[in-house]
């Protein structure tokens, strides 16, 4: 019988880099031009899914309604390197779709919430 595969772990030096990078990415030029909105702004109208790290709602502001990607940090078993990998991956996602521009296959970025 073979035993799980175990994902190697990474290092505390190899985490700080990570989140510095990331706190690099927050900052482009792509995501502080974003607006922000405030959670108040938006009424949650149901799950669209869910993945291994984020949900996806779909929300109302206002008339319009939107999709709203929230990361979920609180998970049984998720580690701190985790959590900062998906916080990575999400400033990434955000940051390459904003510099993409408007386009008709393309979800747009309206806005980042905190």
């Amino acid at each position: 019988m073979s035993s799980p595969t175990r994902r190697p772990r990474v290092s505390r030096w190899a985490l700080q880099e990570i989140s510095e990078v990331c706190d690099d990415q927050v900052r482009t030029p792509e995501i502080q031009a974003l607006p922000q909105i405030s959670r108040e702004e938006l009424q949650v109208l149901s799950m669209l899914g869910e993945g291994g790290f984020s949900s996806v709602y779909e929300v109302k502001r206002g008339e319009e309604t939107l999709a709203l990607k929230q990361l979920r940090k609180h998970k049984k078993g998720r580690e701190e390197e985790d959590w900062i990998l998906a916080v990575f991956d999400l400033c990434n996602e955000i940051s390459l779709l904003a510099k993409l521009g408007p386009h008709e296959n393309i979800v747009p970025i309206l806005g980042v919430c905190n």
